[in-house]
């Protein structure tokens, strides 16, 4: 509860065969064809340019973010060091999240491993050709717990990111400007933002509010997603309901214990639809919090709303993402297990519909998905354990990165 009131063989090449297959070659995937003869071969869609990242602790304990560009060899991009008087920056909360041009990537370290819950996060944009890490100047009115997607990019060279009561913007370099003051630190009534994602000019925000503190010192929170205007500066429509939870007292759904801090939420990428989990609280001090989950698809404004994945149950807060396509939904941490499903967003998921798939390996980070929708990466969690890549409709992951974490992927424009 502190923090809360506080607020494999994958190396080859190196960066400089990295750097060249970012900015210099062309991105593959070229077509096949019969020069529109009937009966010719099918031709294979040309790839975008697309990027995955994750990270991976090296031998002295440091989060390092490797990353593959369009389907390369996989190189480490980054070479921290601890910093003087610290111990082990071994957290990376923040997925490591590209940039439109694939350049810089904005991310972030924190410790947790020095006795107690450690410093607040540190914010930093990592140029990906040099490895080179650059600390973001810190919001001084904001409370740097940074967890989910707390950060993103604007465009290529501003960045946004959000840290409990503020909603920030600054640029590569440049010092931080406050948009927004979202929460609020007041008594028992505290309002934090704890997770985002930016479509257009809208940023989609979740808020955790305290209802309730009982004499035993458990607390229920209410969940809200709300939209704000980035280039008016104002909030955007009513909140749509994401229930409520009680925080959770025990460790018993470690090593899931960072997974999922609010109800799962994303948005399509051009930011007319939503997918969400809505749950119900459960008191109990050896349980999630949550008791149970219903998943929904809606407008941007949560009108229209249905049911989806109705077959899907989920005790636990749970990370989602829909496809490019926007047509599927990807779902990771839902416990008990099978913790990872994919599903319709046109389907209501009843038990046999062929567009819910439950997969065999667990994992509890955000889904990854491929740039063409036929796949996803998820690890076990933030922290540590394998990189697990799932392809839709087959129920069988694979591990695909040893000791790799909080993978994100893009496509980049």
């Amino acid at each position: 509860m502190a923090q809360r009131f506080k607020r494999g063989s994958i190396m080859a090449g190196g960066l400089l065969a990295l750097a060249l297959a970012i900015f210099g070659c062309a991105f593959g995937g070229g077509t096949s064809g019969g020069g529109g003869t009937t009966g010719g071969p099918t031709a294979t869609p040309t790839p975008p340019p697309h990027a995955l990242a994750w990270f991976q602790t090296d031998s002295a304990g440091v989060g390092q973010v490797w990353a593959s560009l369009s389907g390369g060899a996989a190189s480490q991009i980054t070479h921290l060091t601890v910093p003087s008087g610290e111990c082990v920056r071994d957290d990376n909360f923040v997925p490591p999240v590209f940039s439109p041009d694939l350049r810089h990537i904005v991310t972030s370290w924190s410790i947790t491993s020095c006795g107690d819950i450690g410093p607040a996060n540190d914010l930093y944009v990592v140029d990906v050709s040099s490895g080179a890490a650059t600390k973001v100047a810190p919001d001084p009115g904001g409370l740097y717990f940074l967890r989910q997607r707390s950060a993103g990019w604007v465009d290529n060279s501003t960045l946004w990111f959000i840290d409990q009561l503020n909603i920030e913007q600054a640029t590569i370099g440049g010092a931080p400007t406050t948009l927004a003051t979202i929460g609020t630190e007041t008594g028992n009534h505290q309002v934090s933002l704890m997770d985002a994602a930016l479509r257009g000019h809208t940023l989609f925000y979740a808020t955790e509010t305290i209802n309730t503190i009982t004499a035993s010192a458990n607390v229920e929170f209410d969940y809200a997603l709300h939209r704000f205007d980035m280039s008016t500066h104002a909030t955007v429509g009513g909140p749509v309901n994401l229930g409520s939870a009680w925080d959770c007292q025990c460790a018993s759904h470690t090593p899931y214990s960072t997974s999922g801090l609010t109800p799962g939420f994303d948005v399509s990428s051009d930011g007319a639809h939503i997918v969400y989990q809505r749950v119900t609280p459960n008191s109990s001090t050896t349980s999630s919090g949550v008791a149970s989950s219903q998943f929904f698809y809606a407008n941007a404004d949560g009108s229209g709303a249905s049911r989806i994945a109705s077959y899907a149950t989920a005790a636990s807060f749970t990370p989602m993402q829909l496809a490019p396509s926007g047509a599927t939904v990807a779902v990771t941490h839902a416990l008990p297990a099978p913790s990872v499903f994919t599903a319709s967003v046109t389907s209501p998921g009843l038990r046999g519909d062929p567009g819910l798939t439950f997969y065999t390996i667990d994992a509890g980070s955000y889904p990854a998905w491929s740039w063409d929708g036929r796949s996803f990466w998820a690890s076990a969690n933030f922290r540590s354990g394998d990189i697990v890549q799932f392809t839709v409709g087959t129920p069988a992951g694979a591990v695909v990165t040893p000791g790799g974490h909080n993978p994100w992927s893009a496509i980049g424009s």
